[in-house]
């Protein structure tokens, strides 16, 4: 389900594109095997608390033929 929490490692944030690069687990409901994956975002705050390499919980879905990180990520503990 789009609302379930996913996990992944963050490779690379680029702020002017509004995109984040991750390296996650399979997400059955988009049909994503675990790979590197570049998803968009739309507003700063999805990656405030956040840096490559750091380990997080995510949700994403797919708008307009678009993968979207649709909420803040959250780091894991180290």
């Amino acid at each position: 389900m789009p609302s379930d929490p996913l996990r992944g490692e963050i490779v690379k944030i680029d702020p002017e594109r509004g995109t984040v690069e991750l390296q996650h687990e399979p997400i059955p409901y988009l049909r994503l095997p675990g790979k590197r994956t570049v998803f968009r975002y739309h507003h700063p705050t999805v990656v405030l608390r956040v840096k490559a390499g750091d380990r997080v919980i995510f949700r994403a879905d797919r708008f307009d033929g678009a993968l979207v990180v649709t909420g803040p990520m959250i780091p894991l503990p180290r």
